[in-house]
């Protein structure tokens, strides 16, 4: 039996098992709702977790594409992961859009030399029921992706009945493995940093949902735990049980670094741990004893600051024409109204 033939029964069997799902409600319920931020994808889900749980994961709702959109490192991928953690349905499988021609690995829809991101995707989970997120959807540019992806979206929402407000059992055939792929288990979604460059027929087979920037308390408790997990590496590393960033740092960046997600403010954090660990190497102490004076040399010079464009110029001369606009017609109103006056008095 060769590789292939291997990768068809390993599939087959998968198909063939009840779909993974977490053993405790209880469980699910506590990882979902440790989430920080995210109320209202939190209350638009907490019902949907709670069932797939609690049915084994034969709860197949309305097939909704999902795609979150918001600005970069709000936490939409992550939400994602948590969702899939919460159900227990194997690994994430994350399929990195940006400048992609083709994928190495498979193909959207399946052809003679790769399998299909529905086959490969049940393959690298384990489980007939994976979560395929489309990471930054948007930043595909190949047309024939696009065409597969618009065909993908279609054939796994197959709408039928009046006003195609039903949802009919298709399964897609793979050509790699001649055998075809349920797809009713799997669920799909895709995120968006900037929804109007999504193409229009991407956009139509997609659900989509804004997500709200990050508030200060939700970035200084998802930099707490940033921070625990750094020091959690340290001590790993070095055996040392040691907080090397100051609490001061976690209150400070969120008011210096103006951004909707936590990037920046991590990337922060992992200098620090890069500056602790060289120090380790060297053979010296690393202590950050003036956070204020630390981000003033390390952050705030790399912040994006305010340049003016081309688009800058054009809107000011937009208003300018605007408000010259305005004061003529007022002129000529006044003008207008100063005549009418002048010929009511000389006809009487």
């Amino acid at each position: 039996m060769n590789n292939k033939e291997q990768e068809k029964a390993e599939i087959k069997k998968i198909l063939g098992e009840n779909p993974k799902v977490n053993s405790s409600p209880e469980e699910a319920e506590k990882k979902f709702e440790s989430h920080i931020g995210f109320t209202k994808e939190k209350k638009k889900f907490k019902d949907y977790v709670e069932l797939y749980v609690e049915t084994g994961g034969n709860f197949c709702p309305t097939k909704e594409i999902i795609c979150y959109s918001g600005e970069p490192g709000t936490g939409k991928t992550t939400f994602v992961q948590t969702l899939n953690q919460a159900m227990g349905r194997g690994k994430l499988q994350i399929v990195p859009c940006a400048g992609i021609k083709k994928f190495n690995d498979y193909s959207i829809l399946g052809d003679e030399n790769k399998p299909s991101l529905a086959a490969w995707a049940i393959k690298q989970s384990g489980c007939k029921n994976p979560i395929i997120l489309l990471d930054e959807l948007e930043k595909i540019e190949d047309e024939q992706i696009q065409r597969d992806l618009i065909k993908l979206f279609d054939l796994y929402q197959n709408k039928e009945g009046e006003d195609k407000k039903e949802y009919k059992s298709k399964k897609l055939f793979d050509k790699y493995y001649q055998m075809e792929i349920e797809l009713d288990h799997i669920t799909f979604f895709a995120t968006v940093n900037f929804p109007q460059d999504l193409v229009p027929l991407l956009k139509n087979g997609v659900v989509m949902r804004s997500i709200e920037r990050c508030n200060e308390k939700d970035k200084i408790k998802i930099l707490g735990l940033k921070k625990d997990k750094i020091k959690k590496n340290i001590k790993i590393i070095y055996g040392e049980d040691k907080e090397i960033i100051p609490e001061k740092i976690i209150e400070l960046l969120p008011k210096h670094i103006h951004e909707g997600g936590v990037r920046q403010a991590e990337r922060a954090l992992n200098k620090i741990e890069k500056e602790y660990i060289y120090s380790k190497e060297k053979g010296k102490e690393f202590s950050i004893n003036n956070p204020q004076q630390w981000l003033k040399e390390n952050v705030l010079p790399y912040q994006d600051s305010f340049r003016i464009e081309w688009k800058h110029y054009f809107l000011f001369v937009m208003w300018g024409i605007i408000w010259i606009l305005l004061l003529i017609a007022i002129v000529k109103k006044i003008i207008l109204r100063k005549k009418i006056k002048q010929e009511l008095t000389e006809n009487e």
